[in-house]
Parts: C-alpha cells; sequence; structure tokens
C-alpha cells in the first residue's frame, strides 16, 4: 500500500486525502458505514484512522478469556475477573466491525491502518461478521437468508 501511494504521488503529485480499505471477509459493509467513517475523519482532522466497531457478547469478553497450559485452565485476567465476575460488572468491550478508513498522510509518514488516533462507529454485530471459512459462509447465508441483515436494494 505505502509503495501504491508513493506511486500516486509522483503520478499526480499527491497521494489521495483518505483511504477507506474494503476487505473481502467483509461482506456487509454498508454504504453508510463508507460515508460515517469518511465523515469522522473530514469532521476531525486530528484523527488518523476511522473504523467500525461491534460490540462483543458477553461469554467472548476479554475478561472471559482463559489460557490453557499443561492441560491447565486459567482465566488469563483473574484480577479483573475477580472484580467483574458478572456481564453487568465488566466494562463495555468492542471488536473490529467490517471497515476501516485512514489519511494517507498518516500512512506514508510511517504509521500503520490503524493509527494512534482513533475514531469508532458503532455497527450492529451482524454486520461484522468476517468470512475466513466454510462455517463462516454459511453464516453469512443465515443472516441473508433470515434478513437479519439489510442489502440495500441499488447494491444487490
Amino acid at each position: 500500500m505505502v509503495h501504491a501511494l508513493h506511486v500516486l504521488q509522483q503520478q499526480d503529485g499527491e497521494a489521495p486525502g483518505i483511504i477507506v480499505l474494503l476487505q473481502p471477509t467483509s461482506p456487509f459493509v454498508l454504504p453508510e458505514h463508507i460515508d460515517g467513517l469518511v465523515k469522522l475523519l473530514k469532521e476531525d482532522k486530528s484523527l488518523d484512522t476511522a473504523l467500525t466497531i461491534a460490540d462483543i457478547p458477553h461469554n467472548l469478553h476479554a475478561w472471559n478469556q482463559r489460557s490453557f497450559e499443561n492441560g491447565h485452565v486459567r482465566f488469563r485476567y483473574e484480577k479483573e475477573r475477580q472484580a467483574a465476575y458478572n456481564k453487568q460488572l465488566k466494562p463495555k468491550n468492542y471488536r473490529f466491525g467490517n471497515l476501516v478508513a485512514f489519511r494517507a498522510s498518516s500512512i506514508l509518514s510511517g504509521n500503520r491502518c490503524f493509527g494512534l488516533n482513533q475514531a469508532g462507529l458503532v455497527i450492529e454485530r451482524p454486520y461484522a461478521h468476517d468470512v475466513d471459512g466454510p462455517e463462516d459462509f454459511a453464516y453469512a447465508e443465515f443472516l441473508i437468508e433470515r434478513q437479519l441483515i439489510h442489502i440495500p436494494d441499488d447494491i444487490t
């Protein structure tokens, strides 16, 4: 990507201002997700990156994670888990959604796609579904068949 930006900069005299990185494993990106991220970056010039995020179900919360070594299971975050033993006590966490947008200038100055100064756009969990294997593809079909996601008519 950095090479492509340098080529564009040489050919056109400048790099694009904002890059939106679409990933083929994220099939449920909506136009409003793209528009929302671009708007966040345009409104706040201090941002390096804007990304969609989705809430994490209670059972996948970081403080519920376990380590498994030599046949023994332990909570990875034992102290936090003791203090917040149920879902009502845990802080709300989010995961990457389906899309990231960033400033080309940030990448060209040596940062990564997920820059230090980030903003998030919360999306509904089904739209954050990532297709990495056959079972993920089957679940994506389920989401479509059950109309648990809405795909605008003009993009089908």
